[in-house]
């Protein structure tokens, strides 16, 4: 995040964890992260050139991130989930992209029985898997 901070125009981040956040705007007083409270739903921490919300991924949309995005970088939140909600995040997804936008995902893919690749989180899917959602 900071060094897409350091490079990008404004960055939006999602979590669902406070102490997370906190801890990055600690971690990283060069940004300026604040919290500034609630609004529609999330908290907003702000800083330079960065905004961090927290809350829930699945009410996510344009009104809380200011419009669309051109690239996104997902660092295991589609494998932190459970599979059943992949549909979902796609659709969060969607909403959130504009049109010829790119997303480096990064995954997890298991190898051995049904049973370990079944266990999580982190979800094991393939690159197949991916693709199909």
């Amino acid at each position: 995040m900071v060094y897409l901070a350091s490079r990008a125009g404004d960055l939006y981040g999602v979590e669902g964890i406070k102490t997370a956040l906190e801890e990055f705007a600690a971690e990283h007083p060069e940004l300026q992260v604040e919290n500034k409270g609630i609004s529609n739903g999330f908290e907003h921490f702000q800083g330079q050139k960065i905004t961090l919300l927290k809350g829930d991924y699945f009410e996510l949309s344009q009104e809380h991130t200011q419009g669309q995005f051109d690239a996104v970088y997902d660092r295991g939140s589609l494998v932190a989930i459970n599979p059943s909600l992949r549909s979902d995040y796609v659709k969060v997804q969607k909403g959130l992209l504009a049109r010829g936008a790119r997303i480096l995902l990064v995954t997890y893919e298991r190898i051995g029985s049904p049973e370990a690749m079944a266990q999580g989180p982190p979800y094991s899917i393939t690159e197949n898997g991916v693709r199909e959602i």
